[in-house]
């Protein structure tokens, strides 16, 4: 049976009879796991392109909509967090698996003749990978996206003469918003596909043709360890299913966040970029401090480009038959370099990093458990009832909140739920472990206040203390200021 499928395969392939399978050929010694990553790559793309076509059934790729309908899609389409999800985590798990294929085939000089235009494609593909995660994070309209997209596209912007024309064409404007996030959604969920699938595609054919590099240098005679089908392939189903294995796991005991939507009244959110930037950020940031000033725009585009434009070209700059590590000293410099600093700077800025407000760490988030639930209307309706009426000054005598109170002078309160709070304070103990409920709390309360360098507070609000409100109030309170104000506004203007 199988033969006779086999014959009918060939006959419409147009593959003639007695020519070899490719899929079981010889494979040289040395070969192991560390060749699985390519199979892991493939299954990965695949899981992509399938749950980014679930995500684009609902999706809305509008300012008005792209926010609730993504929304809509982690919290009420049935297995729409595990896609969701899926969709964010294997995004990440496609830079690591495919820097790791570019550092193991660094290592074991699997750059070299004949193998050139599939390094090639493999850088290609990692830039494509990258861009694939610029664009669709932007596509929720959430707070992280919007924020990082700004600060991205201000480098290219910077280049003289023609950042504005750069921008132009990034954006679709001067400003991010409905044009850029269309142009956005057209290559994250059009273009690029296309192209990455592509790439794979012809990657995957001259891995299929070459075979696995051998560790012999080039030219030696050939050494065999066994069968492709009986050495390699098996590894390669089984790391493959490792892995999407372990990316739905993580996916259901801790789904990938949806950020609050988008809010330029939320002061203190500050653009944190995805762990795969970090040291790139850390570096800009550490960079601005130097003497020397260069453009950020020159550091930001320049520095990978250079490290890109040597990693395409290593298979000419490295041109002896020599395999082995050891005996490549440019190479070895260039890994324990780029590893030293990505690592460090990507180590220093975990470390300095402030948090942002999510769903999750929040006081939106503490009265909803982690933005599981929806915020009681009673408890909102209470807490705009005591935020008109606490004791001794009642909230509404000097800020305003939605549409309810509107005569304050003081800063705007709607929302404030939902954002980031009291990063600057550094002088109380323990700041940076409270939660932003807990902040919120010490604040209202007077024990957490910003102060000068006298060591007076800078706030003139007064102090609450249990005694003239209650938690239960206070609660209320937070509950109130905890609503979406963007999402009122747009039901107030509809008349819902």
């Amino acid at each position: 049976m199988n033969a006779q499928i086999g014959s009918w395969l060939r006959e419409r392939l147009g593959i003639p009879e007695n020519r070899s399978s490719e899929f079981d050929r010889d494979v040289p010694p040395g070969v192991g796991w560390a060749q699985t990553l390519g199979a892991v790559l493939v299954a990965l793309v695949l899981v992509q392109v399938v749950t980014g076509i679930f995500m684009a059934m609902y999706y809305s790729p509008h300012p008005d909509g792209a926010y609730d309908s993504t929304y809509y899609l982690r919290n009420h389409v049935p297995g729409g967090k595990l896609l969701y999800s899926l969709h964010h985590y294997c995004d990440s798990a496609l830079i690591a698996v495919l820097g790791l294929h570019l550092v193991s085939t660094l290592i074991r000089g699997a750059y070299k003749r004949p193998r050139e235009l599939s390094w090639l494609l493999g850088i290609i593909a990692l830039n494509i990978v990258v861009i694939f995660g610029v664009t669709g994070h932007l596509l929720p309209w959430d707070q992280k996206g919007v924020r990082s997209t700004e600060v991205r596209s201000s480098f290219p912007a910077d280049v003289p003469i023609v950042g504005p024309y750069i921008k132009q064409i990034l954006l679709g404007g001067p400003d991010i918003g409905a044009l850029s996030l269309t142009r956005f959604y057209a290559l994250h969920a059009l273009l690029l596909p296309a192209l990455l699938l592509a790439v794979v595609a012809i990657h995957g054919r001259l891995a299929l043709r070459h075979g696995p590099a051998p560790a012999t240098p080039v030219g030696s005679p050939p050494e065999r360890a066994g069968k492709w089908s009986s050495v390699l392939l098996p590894r390669q189903l089984i790391a493959a299913g490792v892995a999407v294995l372990a990316l739905i796991a993580l996916s259901l005991f801790k789904p990938a966040e949806l950020e609050f939507r988008y809010d330029t009244a939320d002061t203190g959110y500050k653009a944190r970029p995805d762990w795969y930037f970090l040291f790139l950020f850390q570096f800009l940031n550490d960079a601005s401090k130097l003497p020397l000033k260069i453009p950020s725009w020159m550091l930001a585009l320049g520095v990978p480009g250079a490290v890109m434009t040597f990693l395409a070209l290593a298979p000419w700059i490295d041109r002896s038959p020599e395999r082995k590590l050891t005996r490549r000293p440019l190479i070895l410099a260039v890994l324990v370099v780029l590893g030293l600093a990505v690592g460090g700077f990507t180590a220093r800025a975990m470390t300095t990093l402030h948090p942002n407000a999510t769903p999750e760490d929040s006081v939106y988030g503490h009265l909803t458990k982690g933005g599981e639930e929806e915020l009681n209307p009673a408890q909102v309706q209470a807490g705009k009832m005591a935020f008109g009426n606490v004791k001794p000054v009642p909230c509404s005598a000097c800020h305003k909140a939605y549409a309810d109170f509107k005569v304050g002078t003081s800063p705007d309160l709607s929302g404030i739920g939902r954002h980031t709070l009291l990063n600057e304070v550094t002088g109380h103990p323990n700041v940076g472990e409270l939660s932003f409920y807990e902040r919120f709390k010490a604040y209202v309360r007077g024990d957490l206040r910003p102060k000068d360098a006298s060591g007076q507070e800078k706030s003139m609000m007064p102090k609450y203390p249990v005694e003239s409100l209650s938690d239960v109030d206070l609660n209320a309170i937070a509950a109130y200021l905890s609503q979406d104000p963007l999402l009122l506004d747009r039901q107030r203007r509809l008349g819902l």
